[in-house]
């Protein structure tokens, strides 16, 4: 089964399950494949396919809140 096909059919159960289907494996999952180099993807991915590792993603920043779009960064050369 497609991942988001998985989500669609919890959510229909309960939405608090399909929510965090998407969080575990929209976002975490999902990072560490795409942007994980091959040793966490190696040590990392088996443990959270098999849930034995929970994904999270937190968004609360000084001054902004939850708002992304407002966040600002910046790079010092040390």
């Amino acid at each position: 089964m497609e991942r988001n096909s998985l989500f669609y059919e919890a959510s229909k159960f309960d939405l608090s399950i399909g929510t965090f289907l998407g969080v575990h494996f929209g976002l975490g999952v999902a990072t560490i494949e795409a942007c994980g180099d091959d040793d966490q993807k190696r040590r990392l991915l088996p443990e959270c396919y098999s849930f034995k590792k929970i994904t999270a993603f937190g968004l609360t920043e000084p001054k902004y809140g939850s708002d992304a779009t407002s966040m600002e960064s910046f790079a010092v050369k040390a």
